[in-house]
């Protein structure tokens, strides 16, 4: 049997979102594939759990609740509505969970395919493996790291498998609670930032297939990558999608497949009622016009109307 350690974090509000994650990862996994999951629980709701244990049925998983509170974080700034504790819960791994290996997952993830791969993925040696965050600004990266860390070297942290005996040994959580209570009111991607100042010599750049986010279907920014057919074939049936495909009249790509899948889960009653009918779309393109006014001057409309055609390229801002 192939044990595969994997954890999550969440509150009550993404409870949802972490059971179809997890819901995901049942229906894709292989028959060998011995799943333990490990939530750190931000005030989850039984109701909510009570939801998850009734995936059994898909197939049979382990699961731990890993209480986690404020106190855990005081020295962490929160500047924004969408930096919570469950933002730096990543950072406790190491000191709640006692495996040698963890896969850490974001909840708004899809996952099509056994995880088996991924986490067998030798990473004696590093810290752990990531996919590159090929959308991000490089001047913000540049102007903020000081030529510390490079562009094209700044992972993603919403799929990380972390070497945690290493972690354990080297007391990064430390150095990350550290630098975190130090730095984190100017940064712009919290944890993230964290993550990759602080471990940038011990990265495994792994296959984007692992973590395929918006930007890697974005021709602005895939294009310029050097792995550019190697990102085309792999945008056809990536492993883990990335992206949060909830929200309504959004036409991301294996929006579709997600959707199918939360009709006969526990959150059915949360499906986006979508309405892309002639009309709306006229009233989202202005939506989108407004939004960028000068859009038909710009070359990188073009060019995105042209890898995911006008429909994809104008409900973009609805995810």
């Amino acid at each position: 049997m192939n044990k595969i350690n994997i954890c999550f974090a969440s509150d009550n509000n993404y409870a949802k979102y972490l059971g179809l994650a997890i819901m995901s990862i049942l229906k894709s996994a292989g028959k060998n594939d011995n799943l333990h999951f490990y939530i750190l629980d931000n005030k989850i709701q039984d109701k909510e759990k009570n939801k998850i244990a009734a995936l059994q049925k898909i197939k049979h998983f382990e699961i731990n609740y890993l209480p986690i509170s404020d106190e855990n974080f005081k020295n962490c700034c929160f500047n924004s509505r969408t930096i919570t504790v469950t933002t730096y819960a990543r950072f406790l791994i190491p000191s709640l969970i006692n495996e040698e290996k963890i896969l850490y997952l974001d909840c708004d993830i899809f996952v099509r395919k056994s995880l088996a791969p991924l986490f067998n993925i030798d990473i004696n040696g590093y810290y752990l493996a990531g996919v590159l965050d090929i959308g991000l600004s490089k001047k913000y990266i540049l102007n903020k790291f000081k030529g510390i860390i490079e562009p094209e070297d700044y992972i993603n942290a919403g799929v990380l498998l972390i070497n945690n005996e290493k972690w354990q040994r080297k007391s990064i959580a430390d150095d990350l609670f550290k630098y975190a209570g130090t730095h984190s009111a100017d940064l712009r991607f919290a944890d993230q930032d964290c993550i990759n100042y602080i471990l940038r010599a011990g990265f495994l750049k792994i296959n984007p297939t692992w973590n395929m986010m918006d930007d890697y279907f974005d021709p602005y920014y895939f294009l310029k990558q050097k792995n550019k057919e190697e990102i085309l074939q792999t945008q056809k049936d990536p492993a883990i999608r990335h992206f949060k495909p909830w929200k309504a009249n959004n036409t991301k790509e294996f929006r579709d497949e997600y959707i199918e899948m939360m009709k006969n889960s526990p959150w059915a009653e949360f499906i986006p009622k979508d309405d892309l009918s002639f009309g709306n779309l006229i009233k989202i393109f202005f939506k989108f016009w407004l939004k960028y006014p000068l859009f038909f001057l710009t070359p990188k409309f073009y060019l995105r109307v042209k890898y995911r055609g006008f429909k994809r390229t104008i409900t973009r801002i609805n995810g």
